[in-house]
């Protein structure tokens, strides 16, 4: 949607309703009570985890990282731009 364009992904990204959005699906899906583990949920944990790296969304991305642990590299987080970033989201996430 914004190849090309970072400084139109890094708006997007940041308004407000868009955040809130991205957080309300997550409370439906992932952090629902009823919640259960698919083969595909870790690719859904990869991708949160890289958009709660972006937002800064410092509570959401510990939980994600702390639930992921070994089982996600830097090469995960390709899909949102932030390949190479992973040590440095465990970091902000402590």
């Amino acid at each position: 949607m914004f190849e090309g364009d970072e400084k139109a992904a890094a708006v997007y990204a940041l308004r407000v309703d868009v955040q809130n959005a991205v957080v309300k699906a997550y409370e439906r899906s992932l952090r629902h009570y009823s919640h259960v583990d698919t083969m595909v949920t870790v690719f859904v944990r990869y991708n949160l985890s890289g958009w709660f790296w972006i937002t800064r969304d410092k509570v959401r991305l510990k939980h994600e990282l702390s639930i992921l642990g070994d089982a996600i590299a830097n090469i995960h987080w390709r899909w949102v731009g932030t390949e190479g970033k992973l040590e440095d989201a465990k970091s902000f996430a402590k």
